[in-house]
Order: C-alpha cells, then sequence, then structure tokens
C-alpha cells in the first residue's frame, strides 16, 4: 500500500504541475486585444495582426534585458500593419503600463506603396499578471 501511495503521490504532483504551468490561450489573446487603440473613424482598425505566435514558457523565467526583468509565462510575437507611429505608440505604451504585460518592440517601416507601417514586437505574458 505505501508503494502504491507514492505512486499516486507522484502522479498528483504531475498533474498540479501541469494546471500550474498551463496558459490560457484564449485568456492571452483577448487581454491583448483589450490593450488596442481603439478603431479610427477611416472604417479600418487601426491597427491589425497579420502574424501572432505565441509560446509557452515554461517554467516562467526572467530576463534582466527583456520585460523589465519581471518573469514570463508566455511570449506572443506579434506582426501587421498600423496607420501611424501614433497608434503603435499608443499599444506600446498600453502593453508597459499594464501590470500583465511586458513589450519588447523590434520594428516600424513605412510601406513604399501605401500610408500604412508594417511593425513586429514580442509581447510577455507576466507571471501572476491579472489579465
Amino acid at each position: 500500500l505505501l508503494a502504491r501511495q507514492q505512486q499516486l503521490n507522484q502522479l498528483i504532483a504531475v498533474a498540479r504541475s501541469v494546471r500550474e504551468n498551463r496558459i490560457m490561450w484564449t485568456g492571452e489573446i483577448a487581454g491583448l486585444l483589450e490593450t488596442l487603440p481603439a478603431q479610427g473613424s477611416s472604417g479600418r482598425p487601426n491597427i491589425d495582426f497579420r502574424q501572432l505566435n505565441m509560446t509557452a514558457v515554461v517554467p516562467p523565467r526572467s530576463d534582466p534585458n527583456r520585460f523589465e526583468g519581471r518573469p514570463i509565462v508566455a511570449e506572443m510575437s506579434i506582426s501587421g500593419t498600423v496607420v501611424s507611429t501614433q497608434v503603435l505608440a499608443q499599444f506600446i505604451r498600453a502593453l508597459e503600463n499594464s501590470n500583465a504585460y511586458g513589450v519588447a518592440f523590434q520594428s516600424a517601416q513605412l510601406q513604399s506603396d501605401t500610408d500604412l507601417y508594417d511593425y513586429s514586437l514580442t509581447v510577455g505574458a507576466i507571471a501572476g499578471g491579472e489579465r
């Protein structure tokens, strides 16, 4: 019985670890969308996501050079278009001011054939951050 109890305790420990390190991707996406600037009067979004790649960070880790050194549980690489650098700055500022996210800006470049900018950045979901 003691050997069986030990085996069950090991399974319980694995289940607990899985639960603790689980990422609720729909919640992460919804929280991220809530930080977007309001839509403009043009009828098109002021900022869009053309590509969104999400990766869990297990176990959570921190890097003093990224996300203000706060530990993250997930990274989201985002690229898309934005109507102006001011709108992009609003989005980045909202992420920086959030308790749930950190941001690492990568690039912004004016498209040659339109007035839109292409941008890319990485967003870190902060461990224990409220979403």
